[in-house]
Parts: C-alpha cells; sequence; structure tokens
C-alpha cells in the first residue's frame, strides 16, 4: 500500500495582482533581506538608481523626476566648478565668454 505523506498536495496556484511600475530601468527589488539587489540595462547607473530606491524605501519619498533641463544645468554648473579650481591650482583666472543668443 502507497504512504499517501509521502507525496507532496498539489500547490494551488495564487491569485497574481498588477504591480505599478516604479522605475522602468529596474528589474526587481528584494524589500525583505538585510541587502537588496536591483538589476539594470548595462548602459544605466546601477548606483544611483540603488540610492534612489534606497531613499524611496527608508524616507518613504516618491520619485520625482526634474527633467533634463534640471540636471544638465547641474551638470554644467559642475562643469564650471571644476574649471574655476583647475584654472586657480594653475595659477590662472576663468573668464565667462557668453555667447550670444
Amino acid at each position: 500500500m502507497k504512504d499517501d505523506r509521502s507525496v507532496p498536495p498539489p500547490r494551488r496556484k495564487s491569485a497574481r495582482t498588477a504591480l505599478t511600475i516604479t522605475h522602468p530601468n529596474a528589474a526587481g527589488i528584494d524589500i525583505g533581506s538585510t541587502s537588496h539587489f536591483v538589476a539594470v540595462p548595462a548602459d544605466r547607473d546601477a548606483h544611483k538608481l540603488a540610492r534612489l530606491i534606497y531613499t524611496m524605501l527608508t524616507k518613504g519619498e516618491e520619485y520625482v523626476d526634474l527633467g533634463q533641463e534640471y540636471y544638465e544645468e547641474r551638470y554644467r554648473a559642475r562643469v564650471l566648478h571644476q574649471l574655476e579650481q583647475r584654472a586657480q591650482r594653475l595659477g590662472m583666472t576663468l573668464v565667462a565668454n557668453e555667447r550670444p543668443a
């Protein structure tokens, strides 16, 4: 006679709910563990995405896209600051030459 306890019961299919897309470049996050893993495409900055997700999880803040112009202006200001620092180290002065519109 066959022992019924040796055969596991069939698994029930759970109802799946649709998840909202938080960030289109994230493949998934393991929230319950002590370390979090996020998969991103090779051309993306994984560290920035990890910081963004960490902030969202720890502070409960939602992601707000500030737009391309905001990031371009920040980049421009950072490059100008670095140029000023480099010129100062070389004993030079950086002079702004604005292009006419």
